[in-house]
């Protein structure tokens, strides 16, 4: 076989794992953040055991592993990914989207969370149906802070409701997380910040539905 030209190289199927960068590359500029990728191929012009993904989010560095499953890390990969968490970067080796939202959640601002927090407290609530699938909302008439907070989180979408109240006012939009693991992170991220009992109280008991379920029903 002869020397393969350029364009054979752009035109090859994405490998399992390209597929998941790039899928994850996607979560990370929704999310507002920015992110490069480096190719394990450019190894000979670089320093050996760089993350494949180095991110830029909410001010903090982080260093993202893309794995298989079951696939292991080579020692120098190791050895770099301790040496950001020593130096205050976020490293993590992620198997799936999920995983590295989560990675994402962990440079979240501890003011960040603490606001989002308290913005649930005066204005959200959860609905748990048939004792089993738990839904959180946040309604507010104004939109921008549930926009911000969807694209921040990466976390359920913004409902817009046509019609008036009995007040005779415009039906406020709001935000709307009803998927399993979108519940979980939501709650692990405002969960020390929520004051008000009643809250507490229903945070409570989403956690212990999610404990016995292993999906939540869309109720779109």
């Amino acid at each position: 076989m002869g020397v393969q030209h350029p364009w054979y190289f752009l035109t090859m199927p994405k490998q399992p794992e390209g597929k998941l960068v790039a899928k994850i590359k996607r979560m990370i500029a929704d999310r507002g953040g920015r992110c490069f990728k480096i190719h394990g191929s450019d190894e000979g012009f670089q320093e050996i055991g760089i993350p494949d993904l180095l991110v830029c989010y909410q001010g903090k560095f982080l260093g993202l592993e893309v794995k298989q499953p079951g696939a292991k890390l080579r020692p120098r990969q190791e050895i770099v990914l301790r040496q950001i968490e020593a130096s205050g970067g976020i490293a993590a080796v992620v198997t799936s989207v999920l995983e590295a939202s989560k990675a994402l959640d962990q440079a979240i601002p501890l003011e960040v969370a603490a606001w989002i927090g308290g913005f649930f407290d005066g204005e959200g609530s959860i609905v748990i149906y048939q004792e089993r699938y738990p839904r959180v909302t946040i309604t507010q008439k104004d939109d921008e802070p549930l926009l911000w907070m969807h694209q921040t989180l990466g976390l359920g979408r913004v409902v817009y409701r046509s019609g008036e109240t009995r007040a005779g006012n415009s039906r406020a939009p709001y935000l709307s997380i009803q998927k399993r693991e979108e519940v979980i992170r939501f709650l692990d991220l405002i969960d020390p910040h929520v004051r008000l009992h009643h809250r507490r109280l229903k945070l409570e008991a989403a956690r212990d539905a999610l404990s016995h379920t292993q999906s939540i029903a869309s109720s779109r």
